[in-house]
């Protein structure tokens, strides 16, 4: 007679059979198991499966491991099984990134409890999985399968050039023969073999033209499949650390930092000939791929579709109107075949669906007669798949980072307000709040002083905590915390009509000031602007994720919130002035420009004297720059915005004239000298009294 665990090992065994056979990977799901169940299932898979947790398994101390938090971690790796334990909670991010890293054959064992599933996007997970007739179940010891009856067997195949797809062979077609001015945006699914093709390509081009060949991503991990494939294509080459030696050249990896650094360094890479092959673009910071894109003249970028290392399709959306700007005649080249797994492969189904992402933003005629504005219960929402796809849509096309728990955020987090903007038939647009603040005075003052930090108070404790404002805590705010439009709806109002929505419903509850918090970047700044919400605060380092400093703002919906903006506005006056001198000096004089509308000051003898001297003799600009600054409000108006960054540049942030003729493609001081003399003529003109 077998015991149970002897069966369930011969079930396991039935499964992984039937999975290899036809090329799926499935879930399993196994629910409240008892001690003798996990001990079975780390017996089974062993030495082949990760094992995640907060900790280490007893019964098996050398199985690989790796807590939920590092999961990002092992992003570019295979594995046969996961065992995934969410007893203790269930984290959409390690799920969504862990279960792309089975190769055809696995199983991702999903291990719960009633924890697993609290709060709605929890419910909602239960119910799905409950739903679900292409999963494996364990319960009580007993293994139900799923049925593939219908599935063909699977084996892959490399065509006689080693292509696993005709996708794959027309992606290294366009990598390998990159045109000058002409960026490639590649986006694929996991599991499609974007990686692979970029190896396969630099090794071609290694072998054709040699030379050196830049690739970057966030990590090692993302790109190991790309060196992997130049062993197997170059093999004359040999990997040397984190570089690919060839005997016509070399492929040098180097991290986002690292190339940031490089880039900013005396002799910056890129130029005449170079080529940089980025993976997961959607990952790494806007501001150092706009660089990569100045500097290189033949570039690709490749971004996984879905929200593993950042959203490619939200980055292929808003990273596409930059290109049209700058390389108006660059590709885009989508993989759709799977090559790790067989088509239709039933984890990679419900992986999507579980966190929703493959939400699609539909496409067909909009109407604007009659937008309505109106608040979503978020008890319906997660109810009905179909409009979560929908709005999750929506969000991921405006962002280019969003991830898995960003869903468990928007359907849990305390007290968020979900406003939707529609016409008849579709959704136009939405905008997420959270209510923030109100603390009682003791509280705010230990907030103050840094002895207290409360999770998800944006707003309040940074103003109170990083600028001293001991009453932004004390008040309430509401923060827009992600707005998104449809792209076919843009420019039309709608994101304005949300906003002030939000404003009025916050306003009549007694929230005294609306915020947000955003990367600052010029034409986001303008656009809040122009809804009376300006600049609070500016972070003082830029954002690791994103290379840009967090800017907030806000404006006032009643008198005490009216009493506290203008101590803000005072004080942010006061200190960005100091703060571009100092941790600011390196801001783009382009966002200063935009951050910074000081008061108008009427003209002076003083002043117009100083322009003459500037302007028509030989003065220098020093002992002028503080008369300057404090009329810059006026001065600025007459000057083309050329102009007024760069001199922004020389007066706030330190610059001299050997910055300023590089910046407009000159050299040397004496062309500097001659710029800023030119402006001040320019300035000159409108301020001084007409002769009689």
């Amino acid at each position: 007679m077998t015991s149970p665990s002897a069966d369930l090992c011969s079930s396991l065994q039935q499964l992984d059979t039937r999975l290899a056979s036809v090329g799926f990977r499935t879930l399993l799901w196994c629910d409240s198991p008892s001690d003798d169940t996990i001990a079975a299932l780390l017996a089974h898979y062993g030495a082949r499966a990760l094992w995640v947790a907060n900790q280490r398994p007893e019964q098996a101390p050398d199985i690989s491991w790796v807590q939920p938090g590092q999961a990002q971690r092992r992003l570019g790796e295979e594995t046969d099984a996961v065992l995934f334990d969410a007893r203790e909670g269930m984290d959409a991010d390690a799920f969504g990134a862990l279960s792309g890293t089975l190769k055809a054959g696995g199983v991702f064992v999903l291990i719960t409890s009633n924890v697993s599933f609290i709060g709605r996007s929890g419910k909602r997970m239960q119910r799905l999985l409950e739903q679900s007739s292409a999963i494996a179940r364990l319960l009580n010891g007993q293994l139900t399968l799923p049925g593939f009856d219908d599935a063909p067997q699977w084996q892959p195949e490399r065509d006689s050039e080693g292509y696993l797809s005709s996708d794959q062979r027309h992606a290294v077609a366009a990598l390998a023969s990159l045109k000058r001015r002409r960026p490639l945006v590649l986006t694929a699914d996991r599991g499609r073999g974007k990686s692979a093709a970029l190896g396969i390509a630099a090794a071609q081009r290694l072998r054709e033209k040699g030379g050196t060949l830049l690739v970057t991503a966030p990590a090692f991990a993302s790109v190991e499949s790309l060196f992997a494939q130049l062993e197997q294509h170059a093999p004359e080459g040999q990997r040397e650390g984190h570089n690919f030696v060839h005997p016509d050249g070399e492929v040098r990896f180097l991290d986002a930092l690292a190339l940031q650094q490089a880039l900013e360094s005396a002799h910056p890479p890129g130029g005449d000939g170079s080529l940089l092959l980025v993976d997961e673009a959607a990952a790494l910071p806007v501001k150092l791929l706009k660089q990569c894109v100045e500097r290189f003249p033949r570039i690709a970028f490749a971004t996984t579709t879905h929200g593993y290392e950042g959203s490619g399709r939200g980055f292929a959306i808003r990273f596409r109107d930059y290109l049209e700007q700058r390389t108006p005649d660059w590709q885009a080249l989508t993989l759709d075949t799977p090559v790790r797994w067989a088509q239709g492969d039933p984890l990679e189904a419900l992986t999507n669906q579980l966190l929703c992402l493959n939400g699609e933003v539909p496409e067909g005629p909009l109407q604007f007669d009659e937008v309505r504005i109106e608040r979503i219960d978020r008890d319906r929402l997660a109810a009905s798949d179909a409009a979560l796809n929908t709005l999750f849509g929506l969000l991921v096309t405006a962002h280019y980072r969003t991830a898995p728990s960003d869903l468990t955020r928007l359907l849990d987090q305390r007290p968020i307000s979900i406003w939707i903007a529609r016409d008849n038939t579709q959704l136009l647009g939405v905008c997420a709040s959270v209510d923030e603040g109100g603390y009682t005075p003791d509280m705010a003052e230990a907030v103050t002083r840094g002895e207290r930090r409360l999770p998800g108070e944006l707003l309040p404790q940074s103003l109170a905590l990083h600028e001293g404002l001991k009453q932004a805590a004390q008040l309430r705010w509401r923060r827009i915390m992600r707005i998104a439009v449809h792209p076919a709806a843009q420019r039309r109002g709608i994101a304005r009509k949300l906003i002030d929505a939000v404003a009025l419903d916050a306003a009549s509850k007694g929230v005294a000031l609306l915020g947000a918090s955003f990367g600052a970047e010029a034409g986001l700044v303008h656009f809040w602007s122009r809804l009376a919400c300006l600049p609070l605060r500016l972070g003082l380092r830029a954002e690791r994720s994103s290379g840009e400093h967090a800017v907030m703002v806000g404006r006032a919906l009643n008198a005490e919130g009216a009493s506290l903006f203008r101590q803000c506005r005072q004080h942010w006056a006061v200190t960005l002035e100091e703060r571009l001198a100092m941790e600011l000096r390196e801001l783009d004089v382009a966002l200063v420009d935009r951050l910074m509308l000081p008061d108008a000051i009427p003209s002076s003898p003083e002043l117009v004297s100083a322009l003459k001297r500037l302007a028509q003799a030989h003065a220098p600009l020093t002992p002028y720059r503080t008369l300057l600054k404090s009329h810059w409000g006026g001065l600025r108006e007459h000057l083309d915005s050329d102009a007024r960054q760069g001199l922004l540049g020389m007066l706030y942030q330190g610059k001299d004239e050997r910055w300023l003729a590089r910046r407009f493609e000159q050299s040397g001081r004496a062309a500097g000298e001659a710029l800023w003399r030119e402006w001040c003529a320019q300035m000159l003109k409108p301020v001084q009294p007409e002769e009689s």
